[in-house]
């Protein structure tokens, strides 16, 4: 047998529930539980399918945007040598600037008093 992806199977599981619980609203409750089992089990299967191929298409569309982007080959969309390498190494003027920029906009604000 074919195996249900898991979007149908939950769709399936969660329409046939709620339709049996509905279904034993009707005056004979075995035959209202199985009816309504029956039709909620179809409405799941339906939008479980629905949820599924929905699903798939977002993925396909995700991994083809990826590879125009340049996220899973390449670099990013930038070309090679388009990025020359920065130094590393910092004034210590610009490090003191640095840290206290850190220090201030970083810091937590004092509890307040009450």
């Amino acid at each position: 047998m074919h195996k249900l992806p898991v979007l149908v199977k939950a769709g399936l599981l969660i329409g046939t529930v709620s339709g049996g619980c509905v279904g034993l609203m009707l005056p004979p409750p075995l035959v209202g539980s199985l009816s309504g089992m029956i039709i909620g089990g179809i409405c799941g299967l339906i939008a479980g399918t629905a949820m599924h191929r929905q699903d798939e298409r977002e993925r396909k569309r995700d991994l083809e945007l990826d590879a125009d982007i340049g996220v899973t080959r390449g670099s990013m969309g930038a070309p090679p040598g388009s990025i020359p390498p920065g130094n590393l190494e910092r004034e210590p003027e610009e490090a003191l600037e640095l840290a206290s920029w850190a220090d201030e906009w970083l810091t937590p604000p004092p509890p307040m008093a009450r």
